[in-house]
């Protein structure tokens, strides 16, 4: 136990997990950084560079003593104390400006503050674990049960005292007050866990063999348990509530409790009568196992010093120590069995086994991540780009259970942080499997309905989310377009036609206070759009090209936000289709918009019952042959260059694509009767092809 003065500790438990947050820290940012307002850009950097120093300060304190030879001393650890809190005090505070609302959750599976909790606790642990051995004499004969008391009475004090300050507090302070119940909470806190700890090393020096063969119940209590409570607890089943996403996570799955069972089972196992063979194979499969301990230790360790309130409200804090207690068991297990083997077999060979079975756990849960890339990509390329000379056949099965992934990754996280998803597991799995994207709901849709045959939902119906945000009003009749106009002029550098619509829009019913405008116009053939602009508050306004999508979203989070902001979105649906949505139209007011075409012949374009004529065929040259770009990447032909082509005449080659899915009603026998009532020559053809369609084309012969 006193090796943990040893400096040493300091750069595993200190310099390590900064460096690993600041890496995971800096690949969240990387992923969120464009819509991240710049005051929580600001706040990101400087708590990168707090991170740093801190990082720096530990690693050269421990040099410091490891090159003078010296131990760790109470000093350091009253100032990590104070000053990691204090750090964790601040983050926590500044959640919400770190990652603002407006970012979509499934962007960051897993917060941030989680990371931050996580990685900056080791440091906290052993700088209290190391002042309990600074101030705990190595005599057997002291009492663990006073510090058992103090653990349970101090708090209570504390408590009281910090209630009374708190009443004293004017209310008119609410900043003050805030800070004296967090001093009192954090104080609580080190003091519950100051004297556990020190009880149990106490208990420790008296009873050496605590987890020994004759501790059974301890095994059985800590190892099976308190894991599967926990888990049933999480899922709200031993509380008359239930819930799949969980408190904590989502540990719904079978494998979370045989793993359980089997890791108790494991720790378990009497080793008195099992030969060498036997207790290398346990060491294996300890080892194996390790893995799914050290998650739940990683999961539950920035919930640590909840314990104590959950233990005096909910009595479920037992449950939050589990995790600590089964780690230091699993850990005491695996040093026994190495210390025993290296005896019987060659220390590279016990060294090996121990190694394979550490790495076990976690190359299961890649492998399996890695498979399950590999189909959706291949989903994705079969619907969206296939290559038609590939034969597919991809496993349903796991795409189900990615697409499942997926769509819980997607939803909205839970008051703890962690929504459907599982901790630290599903920001790897967005990693590896989808590259830190998100596929949208349409596209999830189009799989499932591809491969699984199942219908789409219907899309839920317009309101507030969370009851935050504004939304059009529903009800009043929507906004209308009032007057359009077109101004066109020919460009002789480009030969062509540049054109304006200009479109002025308000309010059938001028009582309306917010109403959104909709309307859709088709482009004639060689039409492109070029700008765009919204006239906001006096100023006219240029648009910004971005992809179709990401333009969706951003103008749905506008529509949604509390701040102020009159988005104007036009988009694609299609190569000749154009969307056009302006928000909001208020009251009596009109709002103007525009938009910008190139065209090389004069033509005619209809919105919302108004037929406006772009250019004018009397005012610029017509191209009589054909106009041909440069690497013949396009060849433009005019109406009047068409009408000389010569005319040729093709054979049609005839493919009949027959339904053969779940849903279909027509027979084989159907389908040749209605063949050859409707193609008979066709059907002739020795060329015509058939083919069975499902998720898969199956060609048949005729």
């Amino acid at each position: 136990m006193r090796s943990f003065l040893s400096p040493k500790w300091i750069f595993l438990l200190n310099t390590g997990p900064l460096l690993l947050l600041l890496l995971l820290g800096y690949g969240e940012f990387s992923v969120i950084k464009t819509l991240l307002p710049p005051a929580s850009v600001n706040l990101w950097r400087l708590g990168a560079l707090t991170l740093a120093l801190l990082a720096l300060a530990g690693t050269a304190y421990a040099g410091w003593c490891w090159r003078r030879g010296r131990e760790v001393q109470l000093g350091y650890c009253l100032l990590t104390l104070l000053l990691y809190s204090a750090v964790l005090f601040a983050y926590t505070s500044q959640s919400n400006d770190f990652v603002p609302r407006s970012v979509p959750r499934w962007l960051v599976p897993t917060d941030f503050m989680l990371f931050v909790w996580t990685f900056l606790m080791p440091t906290l642990a052993h700088a209290g674990f190391t002042l309990v051995l600074l101030l705990t004499p190595d005599e057997e004969n002291e009492s663990a049960g006073v510090s058992f008391g103090l653990a349970l009475l101090l708090p209570v004090l504390w408590a009281g005292i910090f209630s009374v300050l708190t009443a004293l507090v004017p209310h008119s302070w609410p900043t003050l007050e805030s800070w004296v119940l967090a001093t009192g909470l954090v104080l609580a806190t080190l003091s519950f866990f100051f004297f556990l700890v020190r009880a149990v090393y106490l208990l420790s020096l008296s009873r050496a063999d605590a987890w020994g063969e004759n501790a059974l119940i301890w095994k059985v209590l800590i190892a099976a348990v308190l894991p599967v409570a926990g888990l049933l607890v999480n899922r709200g089943l031993a509380g008359g509530w239930r819930t799949e996403s969980g408190v904590f996570g989502n540990f719904s799955s079978p494998w979370f409790y045989g793993l359980a069972l089997l890791n108790a089972a494991l720790l378990w196992w009497p080793v008195g009568r099992l030969g060498r063979g036997g207790r290398l194979a346990l060491l294996a499969g300890r080892a194996a196992l390790f893995g799914y301990t050290f998650y739940f230790f990683l999961v539950f360790l920035p919930w640590l010093p909840l314990a104590l309130p959950a233990i005096v409200l909910l009595g479920t804090g037992f449950l939050l120590l589990a995790p600590l207690l089964l780690l230091i068991m699993h850990v005491r297990a695996l040093s026994e069995d190495a210390a025993w083997l290296q005896a019987h077999f060659p220390r590279r060979l016990v060294t090996i086994t121990l190694l394979a079975g550490l790495l076990a756990l976690p190359f299961c849960v890649t492998a399996s991540y890695y498979h399950a890339r590999l189909t959706l990509h291949e989903a994705l390329e079969y619907v969206y780009a296939p290559d038609y000379a590939k034969t597919y056949d991809l496993n349903a099965a796991s795409l189900a259970r990615t697409l499942r992934t997926v769509r819980q990754h997607k939803s909205y996280a839970s008051d703890f942080g962690f929504g459907a998803g599982q901790p630290y597991l599903s920001t790897y799995f967005n990693w590896l499997v989808l590259d830190n994207l998100m596929l949208s709901d349409a596209k999830l849709n189009e799989l499932e309905r591809v491969f699984l045959g199942v219908k789409p939902s219907p899309p839920p119906p317009a309101g507030r989310p969370n009851g935050f945000g504004r939304l059009p009003e529903a009800g009043a009749p929507a906004p209308a377009l009032t007057a359009a106009t077109a101004r066109s002029t020919y460009d002789p550098r480009q030969q062509a036609w540049v054109s304006w619509l200009d479109l002025t829009i308000a309010n059938r019913d001028t009582t309306r206070r917010a109403g959104e405008y909709r309307s859709s116009l088709r482009l004639p053939a060689g039409c492109y759009v070029s700008d765009y602009y919204l006239d906001i508050n006096g100023r006219r306004e240029p648009g910004l090209l971005a992809e179709r999508k990401a333009a969706e979203w951003v103008y749905a989070q506008i529509l949604h936000e509390n701040d102020v902001r009159d988005p104007g979105l036009l988009s694609y649906h299609g190569p000749d289709e154009l969307s056009l949505r302006v928000y909001p139209v208020v009251g009596a007011t009109p709002r103007r918009t525009g938009l910008q075409l190139l065209h090389k012949e004069p033509v005619s374009v209809r919105i919302d019952g108004r037929e406006l004529m772009l250019g004018d065929l009397a005012a610029a040259p017509t191209a009589t042959a054909a106009v041909v770009a440069p690497a013949d990447v396009v060849v433009y032909l005019s109406a009047v260059a068409k009408k000389k082509l010569p005319l040729v005449r093709r054979r049609p080659r005839y493919h009949f694509l027959l339904d053969a899915s779940a849903g279909a009603t027509a027979s084989a026998a159907d389908y040749q009767a209605r063949i050859a009532r409707h193609f008979p020559q066709a059907a002739a053809d020795p060329t015509t092809q058939y083919s069975l369609v499902n998720a898969y084309a199956r060609p048949v012969p005729a």
